[in-house]
């Protein structure tokens, strides 16, 4: 029976057989750095695959605005529209050909310029629509509407304003029939709003010592009555300080410009008055707004020696206000005459504030001598 050679184990040779060279080191067929054993692959399946390395997408970098567009919507904002528009344009031109962000913010800045153009050619028609006809030397010369506030010392105007907040009117010739005439005009002090009371009487007070003495001595003391316009609250706020002292007739219309000059010599107001003035008061006369003056060498039956005014705060009422005149006189004038006597036999008579006088802040008593009989022909103090 044959026997099969036997099997040599790897590795092992007979004694005395030549031994085969050992195989040269190959150079490692992989460039990376040796991480470790390779895993081997299981028999008939297929050889290991290289390890793709992750995916690292490319950084995105946004466009930035355009700074031409950020300075026309600024400027758009803000009202500057010669300059946002230039910008806008040259925005727009550059985003075109370089590209970048901001054609929407050049566009609307852009856009915010029409709407400040549109609104100042609105409000510049809108003066011109208010603003009447003079000539050169600065008379009205054509009827039209005009503002309150704009309307000059002299001007006249039909169509009396009842609300005295009103700021428009129509303003005409003087020559033409018209119901009023602006007799003064002046700006309340700066600073912050003071209240609406406190506004109306520094109006009403401004407008009397303007204007007040003067009606009163004209021959229009009865046919014109003073009337005011002042700032309100939102007015000032917006830098109106303006008052308007104006003269509106009380019955049939105005011809001509109002002449505030006496309506005869030596007619004066009552808050005109001086110490030393002599006066004829004819009986009837003690409500009148205004009376004749004389010399003191001429007959006349009263003259004025001194006034004081009364304690400030509110209206006290008339009966009080009258006392305190009384009293405040007749102590004054004796302690004045036992300095100063005179030949003639003398009485006290006063003149005291009204409460319109009040709120406008005259508190004044005037103080007079009148002769107990006839007619005085000299005057009382030395």
């Amino acid at each position: 029976m044959t026997q099969p050679p036997p099997t040599e184990e790897p590795g092992w040779a007979p004694p005395g057989a030549p031994s085969e060279p050992a195989p040269e080191a190959q150079p490692h067929p992989d460039p990376q750095p040796y991480l470790g054993p390779r895993p081997q692959a299981a028999p008939g399946a297929f050889p290991p695959q290289p390890v793709a390395a992750p995916y690292l997408p490319a950084q995105y970098h946004k466009p930035k605005f355009n700074g031409f567009s950020i300075a026309a919507l600024v400027l758009g904002i803000i009202g500057g529209i010669g300059l946002s528009i230039i910008f806008g344009i040259a925005a727009l031109v550059q985003i075109r050909r370089r590209g970048g962000r901001g054609k929407a913010m050049a566009i609307i800045g852009m856009a915010l310029s029409l709407v400040w153009l549109a609104l100042i050619i609105g409000v510049a028609a809108i003066g011109a629509a208010f603003t009447p006809d003079r000539d050169d030397s600065g008379h009205v010369t054509q009827k039209g509407r005009a503002l309150l506030a704009d309307l000059k010392v002299g001007d006249c105007f039909n169509g009396v304003p009842h609300d005295k907040t009103a700021r428009s009117t129509t303003a005409l010739p003087c020559a033409q029939p018209h119901d009023g005439e602006v007799l003064a005009s002046f700006n309340l002090p700066k600073g912050g709003f003071p209240g609406q009371q406190e506004v109306i009487r520094s109006a009403e007070s401004g407008c009397y010592a303007r204007v007040g003495g003067r009606l009163d001595a004209s021959r229009y003391r009865t046919s014109v009555n003073p009337y005011l316009l002042y700032p309100t609250r939102a007015s000032w706020a917006l830098g109106d300080r303006v008052v308007q002292c104006l003269g509106a007739s009380t019955g049939a219309k105005l011809t001509g410009s109002l002449d505030l000059s006496p309506a005869e010599p030596g007619m004066k107001s009552w808050n005109a008055l001086k110490p030393g003035d002599c006066l004829i008061q004819k009986d009837g006369e003690g409500e009148s707004t205004a009376v004749k003056t004389v010399p003191c060498s001429k007959r006349h039956n009263a003259q004025l020696v001194l006034t004081f005014d009364l304690p400030a705060g509110d209206w006290p009422g008339s009966a009080t206000v009258r006392r305190q005149s009384e009293k405040g006189c007749q102590t004054r004038l004796r302690s004045y005459f036992d300095k100063h006597p005179v030949k003639v036999d003398v009485g006290y008579v006063h003149a005291d504030p009204i409460q319109d006088e009040w709120k406008m802040g005259s508190r004044n008593v005037k103080c007079f001598a009148a002769p107990m009989k006839g007619e005085l022909t000299r005057s009382v103090m030395p």
